[in-house]
């Protein structure tokens, strides 16, 4: 019992010791697909081949369960990976699936309401939230607007951003040319997380994300 003990302390050690140590030597084994969500899988550390890699995290992102001969953990809010398994009793062997290119947000706001969105899975940059509507004027001409702080920096991966629901959109043609604003009307809309260029463009070099949601 001592010697279990002690193993799965060694397991959690490794762990820790894992996440503080640079990620440059991991070894990429693809991906896994649980629930229709894709996580990248890499080696951290150790010797082991990418099948059971993959197998052992997505056993235990499925099920919340490790697999025999493992130690796991979940991932939170600002760490790079959404789990992350240490072989026992030694610990000597980590893998790890990083999270996911996602954005989590309410299915429907009302307009004026305060908006609370995470992304993860980030390139590195600095990220705006912009709220963008699916119903154009003109061909060429989007509507949008900024929601909470611009330019936020993303942390290993993450970043949050808090505002209010905009009740009006400013319409541009192309990248940065102003039409005007009009009222944020009922209806649907996309939510993207992206690093600005210009009022209306983002950086194809860097993480692009969209959600939908409905306003109210």
């Amino acid at each position: 019992m001592t010697r279990v003990r002690l193993g799965m302390a060694a397991a959690i050690a490794a762990l820790a010791a894992a996440a503080a140590s640079s990620s440059q030597a991991a070894r990429s084994c693809g991906s896994v697909t649980v629930e229709g969500t894709r996580y990248p899988v890499r080696i951290v550390s150790g010797e082991v081949g990418c099948a059971e890699a993959v197998s052992t995290l997505r056993g235990y992102i499925a099920d919340a369960v490790a697999t025999e001969g493992w130690s796991c953990a979940r991932g939170h809010f600002g760490q790079p990976y959404a789990a992350r398994c240490a072989r026992t009793p030694e610990g000597e062997i980590v893998v790890e699936a990083l999270n996911p290119e996602e954005v989590a947000a309410p299915a429907s706001v009302r307009r004026g309401a305060s908006l609370d969105v995470t992304a993860s899975g980030l390139d590195a940059g600095r990220y705006t939230l912009t709220l963008v509507a699916d119903k154009v004027p003109a061909r060429g001409v989007r509507c949008l607007a900024n929601v909470g702080a611009p330019r936020r920096r993303a942390q290993l991966g993450w970043v949050r951003f808090r505002g209010r629901v905009p009740r009006r959109l400013r319409c541009y043609q192309g990248a940065g040319t102003s039409l005007g604003a009009v009222p944020a009307h009922a209806g649907a809309y996309h939510l993207v997380v992206g690093v600005k260029v210009a009022p209306a463009a983002w950086n194809a070099d860097r993480s692009y994300l969209r959600r939908q949601i409905r306003v109210r």
